[in-house]
């Protein structure tokens, strides 16, 4: 199971790369000479810009789960208020 983990996490970590890289206009670069052939600093804007998407969606997925779980406790009222506030 760990490594079929690791193979689905290995190929979303590639898509989100190869998406980022064409966002950036670097990907034609990429097909032709690999990854190897980019310079650092694009490598660097990439993986910055990888781990701010990452921490947003982390961020936003444990605030889904906190509010799961009031919500499963019958708190609704302070679910509901707290997304409230966030708008």
């Amino acid at each position: 199971m760990a490594r079929q983990c690791k193979g689905i996490h290995d190929r979303a970590m590639g898509r989100l790369k190869q998406d980022l890289a064409k966002e950036m206009g670097i990907w034609e670069l990429i097909e032709k000479g690999g990854w190897g052939n980019l310079p650092a600093k694009d490598c660097g804007r990439i993986g910055g810009k990888m781990g701010s998407r990452l921490s947003t969606n982390l961020l936003r997925k444990i605030a889904t789960m906190d509010e799961d779980k009031s919500v499963n406790s019958g708190d609704l009222a302070t679910s509901l208020s707290e997304k409230e506030k966030r708008r």
